[in-house]
């Protein structure tokens, strides 16, 4: 079977992830067809509606219908729900159980099944998801562009460096509502305040995406000696405001490669 001929997607535990995996693709215009499991019937009934998806009696009947099988069930579910199905031989299993390797997959597969990794971001659901996938395969990499971008890696470990870093983005939006709280505390109208940090956000992504630089030097140079930006940054970098991200990551990475 070519890339070409796998337009078929069952996904495997449709929680959130399988959510805004769904959604993304309608809204990025993936014609394929979605075939959705079954647990979590209400919730997979309403997206089934909205998305033009159909929903499959088990988890069989979803590999049965499909040439692409997303697995999206927590990491610990991986074994059983595997045990439980039969994959063809020309089917690729796609998994998006965070920290989870290939090998121990595989391990849970006949010999020579297909198996790909990945890691998308929620904000898949907008076609904006920055999606780690290992190893290459064209089939895949379509797909998740109509999410967002595909990463393919060039090596299996840098998951190991890149899941810290999609964690991360998390934490960032915790930090914007924390700023968005501080806003309104001191006085600022809900939607300003909103307005006003994720336009902020996305202002600084944009000046590093669209330089050559580093975004620590672009940020050296705009928060010049005596700025307020940086006194802030000063103040940040003296009490580890800063370092302690990195050491976070690394903690991260740590426990990823136990």
């Amino acid at each position: 079977m070519n890339d070409n001929s796998k337009s078929a997607l069952g996904i495997i535990g449709v929680g959130q992830l399988g959510n805004f995996m769904v959604r993304g693709l309608r809204n990025g215009s993936w014609p394929g067809k979605i075939v959705l499991s079954p647990r979590n019937a209400e919730r997979v009934a309403a997206l089934a509606r909205a998305c033009e998806c159909s929903v499959a009696a088990s988890n069989q009947a979803v590999v049965d219908q499909a040439d692409i099988v997303m697995l999206a069930v927590r990491p610990e579910q991986v074994p059983d729900t595997l045990a439980g199905i039969k994959l063809r031989s020309d089917q690729t299993l796609l998994s998006v159980a965070a920290g989870l390797p290939l090998a121990r997959l595989q391990g849970l597969l006949p010999t020579g099944q297909s198996v790909i990794r990945a890691f998308p971001m929620s904000s898949a659901e907008f076609g904006a998801s920055p999606t780690m996938m290992y190893p290459a395969d064209a089939a895949v990499e379509a797909l998740f562009n109509h999410t967002g971008q595909s990463i393919v890696l060039a090596r299996e470990s840098d998951f190991d460096i890149g899941t810290p870093v999609g964690c991360a983005s998390i934490w960032l939006l915790d930090l914007y509502g924390t700023l968005v709280d501080s806003c309104q505390q001191a006085g600022m109208g809900a939607q300003q305040a909103r307005s006003l940090v994720y336009g902020m956000a996305e202002s600084a992504v944009c000046v590093a995406r669209h330089s050559e630089r580093s975004a620590r030097a672009i940020a050296a140079e705009i928060a010049w000696e005596g700025s307020f930006s940086r006194l802030g940054l000063n103040y940040l970098t003296e009490r580890g405001g800063l370092s302690v991200w990195q050491q976070a990551c690394e903690m991260l990475t740590q426990r990823l490669r136990k």
